[in-house]
């Protein structure tokens, strides 16, 4: 356990409160546990980025820094990954799982229960490297990064949905944030048009005119579905 505590990041609005939860649960166990925290939350979009670019800046070139523990969604984690970047690449970073879909803590076979998700982080002595997926927007200047996949077309509008949805908060307050992408998928069908792409795979160009949907995944989960069939 890091002797100089813990840094806690907390989006409260992640799977639809399910963030104010898993933190309160959180924050009551390192007090019981003497470990000293800081806590910060995270309250609106681009909130997460400037906590997390705060954080660096205060203790990103130290050796000895409170352990970096982020609460919230699979969007929250991604948040966080993107503002460490490539400079901040050496931060370790812990991470509790309070989303709807929570691919990426199924990916690595994380707790899915709260205490014990922190048990696990508190025993860890290294940290574990994980690869990130990297990818440029050529229309800005800025690196980007993705912990679960990359899309382009009819998955990411599922994405964009499902996020915008009401009924997405309801789902998650009954346990049944998954159902957000099924609904967002059926809109989708009928909104998202074709486009044309070009890719380059191993040296090798090939090009699409009528492209519906483009993913790239660093696992095989994506909302909250495995796609693997040789796990089943």
């Amino acid at each position: 356990m890091n002797k100089n505590g813990i840094y806690l990041v907390i989006n409260p609005a992640a799977g639809g409160g399910k963030g104010a939860r898993v933190g309160e649960q959180i924050t009551i166990a390192l007090k019981e546990r003497n470990i000293k925290y800081e806590c910060v939350e995270s309250n609106y979009a681009g909130d997460m980025k400037n906590i997390i670019n705060n954080y660096c800046e205060k203790y990103g070139v130290e050796i000895e820094r409170p352990l970096l523990l982020i609460i919230g969604g699979d969007g929250t984690l991604n948040e966080a990954i993107q503002s460490l970047g490539k400079r901040y690449s050496n931060i370790p970073l812990s991470y509790i799982a309070a989303g709807s879909g929570n691919d990426f803590a199924r990916s690595v076979d994380l707790p899915k229960k709260p205490l014990q998700a922190l048990a696990h982080i508190l025993a860890v002595k290294q940290p574990k490297w994980i690869e990130v997926g990297h990818y440029k927007n050529q229309m800005g200047s800025e690196d980007s990064y993705f912990i679960n996949n990359l899309g382009l077309g009819f998955d990411a509008m599922i994405v964009k949905l499902a996020n915008e949805s009401l009924a997405k908060k309801w789902l998650n307050k009954l346990g049944l944030g998954t159902l957000s992408y099924v609904f967002a998928l059926l809109k989708s069908y009928f909104k998202q048009a074709s486009y044309r792409i070009t890719l380059s795979i191993d040296g090798q160009i090939k090009t699409f005119d009528t492209a519906f949907l483009v993913t790239i995944t660093n696992h095989p989960y994506f909302g909250g579905v495995c796609g693997d069939c040789s796990k089943c």
